[in-house]
């Protein structure tokens, strides 16, 4: 009994492939249009344990939204303290990616919160479907 409950534990932690990532950011410490932000990523935000992509989740157009309204014109420090480090990251973008799937079968497309810089300040926030296809 106890090796099939020992067994049954090793099971659900290797189906859990994601990790709370909350974020570094006290909701105190930001502006007001950002605390929406923060309490989204302290509840639903997950990064894939190997795999450089974040768990879609039903808010995730929401967060774009909110992100647009809190992100402008604010430092790459900061929205890496309040997202954590982006999927993907270049000099003037940054791209945190959610992984979409057809009915359980991994699909090719994925959404994505992309936020590009001038000067290292946020200059646009844009939230996109994209296809591997494309």
């Amino acid at each position: 009994m106890i090796r099939y409950l020992a067994f049954c534990m090793i099971l659900i932690s290797c189906n859990n492939q994601f990790v709370r990532q909350p974020s570094k950011s006290d909701i105190q410490d930001v502006k007001p249009e950002c605390e929406d932000v923060v309490l989204l990523v302290n509840e639903n935000w997950f990064k894939h344990r190997k795999l450089p992509f974040h768990k879609d989740f039903p808010q995730s157009l929401i967060l774009a939204n909110y992100c647009k309204r809190c992100f402008m014109n604010l430092h790459k420090a900061d929205v890496i303290m309040i997202l954590g480090e982006p999927d993907v990251k270049m000099p003037s973008e940054f791209r945190y990616i959610l992984k979409r799937s057809l009915k359980g079968i991994e699909s090719q497309d994925y959404w994505l919160i992309v936020f590009r810089f001038v000067s290292n300040s946020v200059t646009d926030v844009e939230y996109a479907g994209h296809s591997a296809i494309e």
